[in-house]
């Protein structure tokens, strides 16, 4: 069988790996554990077929290989991956970075299928950066280069004013769906005024995404709930890939953001940890090739492997995010730290929520020893499951619902909370009195001045080689340093006048989830 890529390529296309290996061609992971290493650039030999689809002749351009047609439709591979002869894997010692692209070019990665992903590891993977071109032909890193994830396949007309802005636009959307933990046909909430401030023409954007490649939920409530937006079909679905482009009015705002995250010596420090990260994807291949949610699961991870790696403090309490705070539990047993198989160690502070709000409303004056005794021992929530009659989970699901809700919210759990700490339960309802979001706030507040202004600043200054990255109330480091990162913790802790339970935990734990 015979399969036509992006440039009128013809390969051939197997249906399994095994009719591949035996015709002599190898996926680049293969390659990469034998020595070698495949060009980026390279046009596969063949193509392994996982599953095919047909797409009408006149969606516009196809982004994956095509089988042939069949009347109005064209029989497409939408899960495959590539393979390569023998001849066009060179030894990893002779292998070159690839050529960087020159100003407004866009470098048009090779095809490839939902069911591949580049395995490098991040410091194996060449970097695609923007350039300029000076008069005397030398390249200089051009500062309006923009990133952005966007469909493979996805062509805007010649007559379209804001190509750059859509692609950007279609970039938010990919990395917000990531940092929320949404599948893609989830609509993601965006005010109007931080769609106005960060995309120039941004009514100009909408008119040409209006249904063409975005979709927008039916209504808004003004000062309440924002418009929702996701990439419409066919491109929600197809693969994206990074690229660069040039635009000096958004290419400003990144570095303006940029800045305002990189304004401490801690939140410096934090980002330059997040380079020694690097991705096992040949472990991530055997134990999530038949994962329901395998897909997302990649995108998550071709960040680092893009070298896209983001750190940002939000305004709402200061909390700290990254790609591995966004990162769904059972792929954190994937990273590696400087390349090394050595896995990584996470914190647990029990009845951490519960316990942080204690310690905001001692802050503020007050104390209830009672609950704070509970929270200590890690057994606040088994505490209200008693009471009730209830399993732990649900009064944990309980008590984190009345805490963030308003005032007026009635339960059982609520009352029972209200009778046996009077004096917390005095200072929730003074603080979410004007705004119920006011409690979280001062809870996270609490959360991030201890984990990340007390804990990771002392670390920094005590090892400033160590590895070390948050998960909000979580810190994550080599499992040879959480002994030395829960001592510092419990030593603050105990400053601050609690003794809460604090473990470590493996990451391998949650692998299989």
């Amino acid at each position: 069988m015979r399969a036509t890529l992006w440039g009128g390529h013809q390969v051939d296309a197997f249906t399994d790996y095994y009719q591949a290996r035996s015709a002599g061609l190898l996926s680049r992971s293969s390659w990469r554990r034998s020595g070698r290493i495949v060009p980026d650039n390279t046009v596969p030999a063949g193509i392994v077929v996982k599953k095919s689809g047909k797409v009408r002749k006149d969606v516009g351009a196809w982004v994956d290989p095509v089988l042939g047609e069949d009347g109005a439709y064209i029989i497409c591979t939408d899960d495959w991956y590539p393979v390569f002869r023998k001849d066009q894997a060179i030894p990893k010692d002779t292998s070159t970075e690839t050529e960087p692209i020159s100003n407004k070019e866009e470098k048009e990665e090779e095809p490839r299928g939902k069911g591949s992903l580049m395995t490098q590891k991040a410091s194996e993977t060449p970097q695609i950066k923007g350039y300029s071109t000076t008069d005397h032909g030398s390249r200089t890193p051009s500062v309006n280069s923009v990133r952005a994830y966007v469909p493979e396949g996805l062509t805007l007309p010649d007559n379209c004013p804001v190509k750059e802005q859509i692609f950007w636009f279609l970039g938010l959307l990919y990395w917000k769906h990531l940092e929320q933990r949404e599948p893609w046909e989830k609509p993601i909430n965006l005010m109007y005024d931080f769609l106005k401030d960060n995309i120039p023409q941004w009514p100009e954007v909408w008119r040409w995404c209006d249904a063409r490649f975005v979709e927008r939920t039916a209504g808004y409530t003004p000062g309440d709930r924002s418009y929702g937006y996701w990439t419409a079909l066919p491109y929600r679905e197809q693969t994206h890939r990074l690229r660069t482009f040039e635009h000096k009015l958004l290419a400003k705002r990144q570095r303006t953001i940029e800045r305002k995250h990189k304004s401490r010596p801690l939140l410096i420090h934090l980002r330059k940890q997040l380079d020694r990260l690097s991705v096992d994807m040949s472990e991530f291949e055997e134990r999530f090739w038949t994962h329901p949610h395998r897909h997302y699961y990649e995108a998550h991870l071709r960040t680092i492997l893009d070298g896209e790696l983001r750190l940002t403090q939000d305004d709402f309490s200061g909390r700290v995010h990254t790609n591995v705070s966004n990162m769904y539990k059972p792929l954190r047993s994937l990273l590696r730290v400087d390349g090394e198989r050595d896995t990584l160690g996470e914190t647990d502070i029990k009845n951490s929520q519960p316990l942080f709000l204690g310690l905001a409303a001692k802050r503020k004056g007050v104390e209830d020893r009672s609950y704070l005794r509970l929270c200590e021992a890690g057994e606040i929530y088994d505490h209200l499951a008693r009471r009730l009659g209830v399993l732990r989970e649900s009064a944990k699901l309980e008590m984190v619902t009345f805490l963030y809700a308003k005032n007026g919210y009635r339960s059982t759990a609520k009352a029972l909370f209200d009778r046996e700490f009077p004096a917390m339960a005095a200072f929730v309802r003074q603080v979410k009195e004007k705004d119920h979001k006011r409690l979280a706030r001062h809870m996270q507040e609490a959360e991030r001045k201890f984990v990340l202004d007390t804990v990771c600043e002392r670390l920094r200054r005590m090892r400033g080689d160590m590895f070390i990255t948050t998960i909000h109330d979580a810190l994550v480091a080599r499992r040879v340093d959480c002994d030395l990162v829960v001592s510092v913790m419990k030593e603050e802790f105990a400053r601050l006048g609690v003794h809460p339970r604090l473990e470590w935990r493996d990451v391998n734990e949650h692998s299989h989830m």
